[in-house]
């Protein structure tokens, strides 16, 4: 039921407020407005401020969905919500909102920036980057826009336009970090080494937000790393790491964790008889392949070799499998419910599948998908019994040099990139999840095909003929070539597609076996299974 209007002179004063800085006085006035029946867009605008600033998210969204509900045009409360969703990673209501925004005030260029920080959240490079453009169209000396399209050009590798837009960004705002993160990496790549060094010496001088502080530290990483100062490097992801650790620790540390999913897939499925088979929903994909395996472990370069083939449709990372997941929820109820699936529900899933999966790829008939999320590999039962005609492309890569990628890479920090913020919990994580994964293969089996990054490295083209046998597509030679593909991926290793194949990151973990034993009881069992030597 709808409150009453607050008294215009209320509404005057905690305006004027606002408008002085004094924020704690006005949501104090909001809230006891609120409190005696009150109701209006403004006050529950503050009230949510409010609720954030403490972390009662579901608060601050309730509020703000109300004001929305009030005025659906309020340009402020729009912004906010938008906010709040990219901040509790609720990513595509946030791209909605921003979408939202940008119609109702398209002449601003706030929005337009807010727009493409939400579409590069989800992996949506192309609309990022028009948003971006649009900002500038809007403001031609916009210091974020600009410092964004520097950062897409250095995870792209387009390193000419990393610096291009780069400069811009800076002339227009000396301390934009975006372009200074997109200067650093071009001069790290380009072993301008003391440049680097100048550039995040004046970085890591400013108050910076712990997330961009995060990001500075990783690239502080890397530069030593190159300069072969190994004990340096580790030192500074680490404190990257610590930083992010505690600042995420209230939403994602155990209990809550999604090391605690995979330890109960783990236990569950050690008990568990093979499943008997489901029946195959209908298929719009003449074929239809889950690439997973463990992050860092060569995912995207295997995605890229197989977009080469005209036939193949790729899925990026994209959640496609959430829907099925809140109706069979990883708890032991919903596993028993997905061992036995009642038709009704099994049928909703597939269908929110497949509305899902052309959100994304469009009209895949006859075409050969490929749906591409390493970490699904904690949904192998789901995928199974949702699709028992598909097949599953697994990759694998030395555990070592695997949790070694893993904890220098700067990630955007979610629930599972917690889990290998520190090296012992990255080992038993990974040794979790791969129990997990392969329990799974051995009660619900879908035909798999393990690939190895080494063996890749060691024949390439026997190794993707084989791979290509497997998911039924004849070798293409622009396959063979993946480095010149003009597709654009949204990963962190995206920059080094451009590097064709390479050793260079091969072994690498021999520089840090030292900081690596923490995590090696744990890896330890891996490595020998996949025939790595110890």
């Amino acid at each position: 039921m709808s409150g009453a209007a607050p008294a215009p002179e209320v509404l005057k004063q905690i305006r004027g407020l606002v408008a002085a800085r004094r924020y704690g006085e006005a949501q104090r006035l909001a809230r006891r407005e609120l409190d005696a029946g009150a109701e209006h867009p403004q006050l529950l605008h503050l009230r949510a401020i409010w609720h954030e600033g403490a972390g009662r998210f579901p608060d601050a969204q309730a509020d703000l969905e109300r004001a929305l509900f009030l005025d659906p045009a309020d340009l402020a409360v729009v912004m906010a919500y938008g906010n709040l969703l990219e901040r509790t990673s609720q990513r595509i209501g946030a791209r909605d909102a921003f979408r939202h925004a940008v119609t109702l005030r398209p002449e601003l260029a706030g929005p337009w920036v807010r727009l493409g920080w939400a579409a590069e959240n989800l992996g949506e490079i192309d609309e990022a980057r028009a948003a971006y453009d649009e900002a500038l169209r809007r403001d031609p000396r916009h210091a974020q826009a600009l410092g964004r399209l520097a950062l897409i050009a250095s995870q792209q590798g387009d390193w000419e336009d990393a610096r291009r837009w780069g400069e811009r960004a800076l002339a227009a705002n000396p301390r934009e970090f975006s372009a200074e993160l997109a200067l650093i990496r071009a001069d790290i790549r380009e072993r301008r080494q003391e440049d680097a060094q100048t550039r995040l010496d004046r970085v890591l001088s400013w108050p910076l937000p712990t997330d961009d502080g995060y990001m500075a530290r990783k690239e502080l990483g890397a530069l030593r790393h190159q300069q072969a100062r190994y004990a340096e490097a580790f030192e500074a992801w680490d404190t990257a790491n610590e930083m992010v650790h505690r600042q995420y620790a209230r939403a994602f540390a155990p209990p809550r964790g999604v090391g605690s999913l995979t330890a109960l897939l783990g236990e569950f499925f050690e008990a568990q008889p093979a499943w008997a088979g489901v029946k195959a929903g209908s298929s719009p994909p003449r074929a239809h392949i889950f690439l997973l395996g463990f992050a860092r472990s060569g995912t995207t370069l295997l995605e890229q070799v197989l977009a080469g083939h005209p036939d193949v449709v790729s899925i990026e990372e994209k959640d496609t499998l959430g829907p099925a997941l809140k109706l069979f929820p990883i708890t032991r109820q919903g596993l028993d419910s997905l061992r036995d699936p009642p038709a009704d529900l099994l049928g909703a899933a597939r269908a929110s599948y497949w509305n899902e999966a052309a959100h994304y790829a469009g009209d895949v008939t006859g075409k050969v998908l490929i749906d591409k999320f390493p970490f699904n590999a904690a949904c192998l039962a789901h995928i199974a019994r949702l699709f028992p005609d598909a097949k599953v492309l697994f990759a694998l890569r030395d555990p070592r040099d695997v949790i070694l990628s893993c904890f220098r890479t700067p990630f955007r920090i979610n629930g599972t990139v917690y889990e290998l913020l520190r090296i012992e919990n990255a080992g038993r994580f990974y040794a979790s999840y791969m129990r997990a994964a392969h329990q799974m293969r051995r009660v619900t089996p879908l035909p798999c095909l393990d690939t190895r990054h080494e063996d890749l490295l060691d024949d390439y083209a026997g190794e993707v003929r084989r791979i290509c046998d497997f998911v039924g597509v004849d070798l293409r030679p622009q396959m063979l070539a993946f480095e010149k593909s003009e597709r654009k991926v949204a990963t962190p290793s995206a920059h080094q597609l451009r590097e064709g194949l390479t050793r260079a990151r091969s072994g690498q973990w021999r520089h840090y076996a030292d900081q690596l034993a923490p995590a090696m009881p744990h890896l330890a069992p891996w490595i020998e299974r996949f025939g790595y030597g110890l």
